[in-house]
């Protein structure tokens, strides 16, 4: 009954269902897209180049990684790497400044608040400590770019948005005549969509659920985790038919949208690795393709990997 509501609203004021529908599928799409490259840039740049140094990057694509993270997360590199940093040396226990099973170990609903709030919010709290930051960064190198894009954050932030409702005005006019307001809606969507990505998935969901559940291949002293599904299939001969499903969320979820990052047991037991989806075949890694691609280029030099026996 609603949804004939909806439809005869709309069909009144003069629009046609596709209006509505078709820049929703347009939208997902892209939204999968622009917070799988976040993910990547997060995962390459700040990640294993900048905190542990597995790899070195030529200007180019470092360029092109800190450009994309002012415009999608505002996130400045320097905090990033010494929140990390912190973390793996003091991972669940007593000093970690973000762990979701320390000093309480949480249930579901206490790691589903982590994701959406506790998460970024003790990430904002440990950069509050100057001193600190300035202790666990020692190692990062800045410089005149990165200065940059770190005093002016919020500018970024504004930019993207003024491009995505740019965009979206331009080609939403060019498609859909009289829709004005399905431009406007998805410039509003996508700045939302891709501004909240690496609080939800990074602070959130890396550092909380890839804590708390998940396998195991490595007794390290802290709870880190792998999230795969493939991994449940191969133990029960009766599951073996959904492999290629859950194959196919490991690859598109875990993979690619998180870059490799939910290979977390992986990483916590050989953290200088570059390759995180290194223990089992179905642990595809975005972040580590990516490497490789780029040692291809000439563009990046991978300086340490751990080799699966």
């Amino acid at each position: 009954m609603l949804a004939f509501h909806f439809f005869f609203l709309i069909q009144n004021k003069g629009f046609q269902m596709t209006q509505v529908l078709a820049p929703l599928g347009v939208v997902s799409l892209i939204l999968y897209l622009f917070n799988s490259f976040t993910s990547l840039s997060i995962t390459v740049f700040q990640h294993r180049f900048s905190t542990h140094k597995s790899c070195e990057l030529s200007f180019l694509p470092k360029f092109i990684f800190r450009v994309w993270l002012w415009f999608t997360t505002g996130i400045k590199t320097r905090e990033w790497v010494a929140t990390h940093t912190k973390h793996h040396q003091f991972s669940d226990k007593d000093g970690d400044p973000h762990s979701a099973v320390f000093p309480v170990k949480r249930k579901f609903w206490g790691i589903l608040k982590f994701v959406v709030w506790d998460g970024v919010w003790m990430y904002v709290k440990f950069n509050e400590n100057e001193d600190e930051v300035a202790f666990y960064s020692k190692k990062f190198d800045s410089d005149k770019v990165e200065e940059f894009f770190s005093k002016n954050s919020v500018l970024g932030l504004t930019l993207w948005f003024l491009l995505l409702l740019s965009f979206s005005l331009l080609i939403g006019s060019y498609i859909f005549e009289n829709a004005i307001w399905v431009s406007i809606l998805c410039s509003v969507v996508l700045w939302v969509g891709t501004v909240t990505w690496s609080p939800l998935a990074a602070a959130g969901y890396v550092n909380g659920v890839c804590h708390k559940y998940g396998y195991r291949l490595f007794k390290t002293p802290e709870f880190s985790t792998n999230t795969g599904l493939t991994y449940y299939c191969t133990k029960k001969f009766y599951l073996y038919p959904l492999i290629p499903f859950t194959l196919l969320v490991d690859v598109l979820i875990m993979g690619i949208a998180l870059a490799g990052e939910p290979w977390h047991n992986n990483h916590h037991s050989n953290p200088r690795s570059a390759k995180l989806g290194f223990a089992k075949w179905w642990e595809f890694d975005l972040g580590w393709v990516t490497l490789r691609i780029l040692e291809k280029l000439h563009l990046a030099q991978i300086n340490w990997k751990h080799v699966r026996k």
